[in-house]
C-alpha cells in the first residue's frame, strides 16, 4: 500500500528488512515479492538489495482487470547471495 503523504521516509526499506529477517529465522532459503509492473519506484528499490525480476504475473486485481505483478526473488543467505550474485556460470 502507498500513502503518497508518507513516502521517502524508509518504511519500504524497514518492511524489506522485517521481511528478510523473518524469512531468515524460520529457514527460509529464497523470498518472493510481488508489486504491480506500474509501480518502477518499489521495482527499483527490491533491486538494490539484490532482489532480481523473474518475470511478470498478468492478473485481475480487487476486481481491476489487466493489472500485471513482477514477480521479484531473493536469496536469503548472504553468503549465498554474493556467491549467486557474482557465480561464473560453467
Amino acid at each position: 500500500m502507498f500513502i503518497p503523504s508518507e513516502k521517502h521516509k524508509g518504511y519500504g526499506k524497514a518492511f524489506v528488512s522485517f521481511y528478510e529477517e523473518y524469512a531468515r529465522r524460520q529457514g527460509c532459503r529464497e523470498l518472493r515479492m510481488d508489486t504491480n509492473v506500474m509501480n518502477v519506484r518499489a521495482r527499483a528499490m527490491y533491486q538494490k538489495p539484490g532482489y532480481e525480476e523473474r518475470g511478470v504475473i498478468p492478473c485481475v486485481f480487487n476486481g481491476i482487470p489487466d493489472c500485471s505483478w513482477c514477480v521479484l526473488k531473493s536469496i536469503c543467505d548472504q553468503a549465498e547471495r554474493n556467491y549467486s550474485l557474482h557465480a561464473v556460470p560453467p
